[in-house]
């Protein structure tokens, strides 16, 4: 790209039409539904920018999702298409956080939200620095958070209840651990909201990668409306989540 091309293109947004899958059983934007828009739109943002999954295999090296945060800025109408615009918020020496918005037709938010994501060898798992890529792909003076995006630091002391699953290949995603949006389903999975618990926050860590036929257990304690969820295989910890909602 010429620079300036290359400059719009750091700005990326699309429409979606809502199908089904995304809902949950009580017809609402589910959450699972919401993770999905986000990794369609950053994977697709990628590969625009010549960074995709397939550009960087040739490389040695891969994208890996090291944390998720989104926000219900407004109660979800039974929307049938959305507008979701992604960019590139920050860039650190071995770390970038991309933000989120989800819009109604008119433009009006629905869903903010960010992640931080980190390049790592394919075949060493290590992380290599952000100037592996040579290029910055960092969309200048828009953020939706001023501060950065930190770890979730809690300890899960009394645990209400705990499921544990089986990974199966339908679990996967092209890296062959379990892709992120897998989680969001474990985790509903296991705390079973009721109708009237609708998701107001949600944030979720990936520590460690889990793979085919292992097993993951989701462990959960609640106070008041607030939930607080570890995941942890071969007795090691995987994710750490929050999920805040709101009565209705």
């Amino acid at each position: 790209f010429t620079r300036g091309v290359f400059m719009e293109k750091l700005f990326w947004e699309r429409e979606y039409t809502i199908t089904t899958n995304s809902l949950d059983c009580y017809d609402r934007l589910s959450l699972v539904g919401i993770l999905d828009l986000l990794q369609d739109a950053a994977g697709y943002h990628a590969t625009l920018l010549g960074l995709g999954f397939d550009d960087l295999k040739e490389m040695g090296i891969t994208w890996l999702l090291v944390r998720t945060k989104i926000e219900i800025v407004k109660e979800l109408p039974s929307v049938k298409k959305v507008k979701v615009k992604t960019w590139q918020s920050y860039k650190g020496r071995v770390d970038y956080e991309r933000d989120y918005l989800i819009c109604d037709e008119n433009d009006e938010v629905l869903i903010k939200g960010t992640s931080k994501w980190c390049l790592i060898e394919t075949l060493t798992r290590r992380i290599v620095p952000t100037s592996r890529l040579g290029v910055d792909i960092t969309y200048p003076g828009k953020r939706n958070y001023e501060k950065r995006f930190e770890k979730l630091n809690f300890s899960l002391d009394d645990v209400i209840d705990e499921k544990t699953y089986t990974v199966y290949q339908s679990h996967l995603d092209h890296n062959f651990h379990v892709n992120n949006t897998k989680y969001g389903e474990f985790i509903l999975n296991t705390i079973s909201l009721s109708q009237d618990e609708q998701i107001k926050n949600f944030e979720i860590n990936y520590i460690k990668e889990v793979r085919l036929n292992n097993e993951l257990t989701i462990k959960f304690n609640k106070q008041k409306n607030q939930y607080f969820i570890e995941g942890y295989s071969n007795n090691e910890l995987a994710i750490r989540s929050f999920l805040e909602v709101e009565k209705h």
